[in-house]
């Protein structure tokens, strides 16, 4: 088998990440729309960008070995909360909606790091 070159190697990386945010751009947009469904889309493309194994390296990786000191804006959870949904989200006609526009007064910079490993479930105490 024939060794690619660093430069085929980025470019493979740089079109795989394109496809991700294809992907990313699409289930948001189905989410917007009332496809709530569209959130496993959501899930699995984070995951394949973020998420590393003992054998899998995540593509953020791949194009950048730092990739968890990237800046990403994480929203703020409110006290109290038992679970922490960390997007806008409103019932219109019985059916729950996302609101992709960002309030910038519930949002912070962040680093990847930190807002993959934030817990979204919450105990009383």
């Amino acid at each position: 088998m024939a060794k690619i070159s660093i430069s085929e190697r980025k470019k493979f990386f740089r079109e795989a990440l394109e496809e991700q945010r294809h992907l990313l751009k699409t289930a948001i947009q189905g989410m917007v729309d009332g496809d709530l469904t569209q959130a496993l889309r959501v899930a699995t493309s984070i995951r394949v960008l973020v998420h590393e194994t003992g054998r899998q390296k995540p593509l953020l990786k791949n194009l950048n070995n730092n990739y968890l000191e990237l800046p990403i804006l994480d929203r703020v959870p409110a006290k109290n909360v038992i679970v922490f949904c960390p997007m806008n989200a409103e019932i219109r006609s019985g059916v729950v909606h996302l609101i992709p526009e960002l309030n910038p007064e519930e949002y912070v910079s962040s680093q990847i790091g930190s807002w993959w490993i934030k817990h979204v479930w919450r105990c009383r105490t």
